[in-house]
């Protein structure tokens, strides 16, 4: 009896991984744009682009995704996610895209950030890899550039802030 409840939810998992595989260039794509390209917007745009246009074309088109597409699941975990709160990062779905963005993207992520909760969580998670924070240049980038490439060359992390006012 024990060996076929075995069997069966082996050949359950198996079929899972079957369909899943079939989503997997659908779920890449979705996941690989917005890692390219919708770090530097608001919440609302990254919303409308992502479910109000990718989603929907990648369907129109017939490319196998998953339904519902969750970019957290795909791309991190739960245990990623509850450590990233730990550490300081909200909860929420804006939140949460920041972390995979700043922790996932190939490039450095641009943080919007009124409340600072995405600097302090920066600066809390980097402290241990020597973190280098700067404030951002009046302009004229005089002296910054060079401390960037020194501490960039010494495989220092840095941190460049910059308060925008409106």
């Amino acid at each position: 009896m024990i060996e076929f409840i075995i069997f069966s939810r082996w050949t359950e998992d198996l079929e899972e991984l079957k369909r899943q595989r079939v989503r997997l260039l659908g779920d890449c794509l979705l996941a690989s744009a917005f890692l390219s390209y919708l770090g530097a917007f608001t919440w609302d745009f990254r919303r409308d682009m992502f479910r109000g246009e990718w989603e929907k074309d990648v369907l129109n088109r017939n490319i196998p995704v998953s339904q519902p597409f969750k970019l957290d699941t795909f791309l991190t975990n739960d245990v990623e996610i509850s450590r990233w709160t730990s550490e300081g990062l909200p909860p929420d779905e804006l939140s949460i895209e920041n972390g995979i963005l700043t922790t996932q993207a190939s490039r450095y992520p641009l943080c919007i950030d009124p409340q600072q909760q995405a600097l302090n969580w920066v600066k809390k998670k980097e402290e241990m890899n020597n973190l280098k924070v700067r404030q951002g240049c009046d302009g004229s980038g005089k002296g910054q550039r060079g401390k960037k490439f020194k501490a960039g060359k010494s495989g220092n992390f840095i941190l460049s802030q910059r308060k925008l006012l409106f």
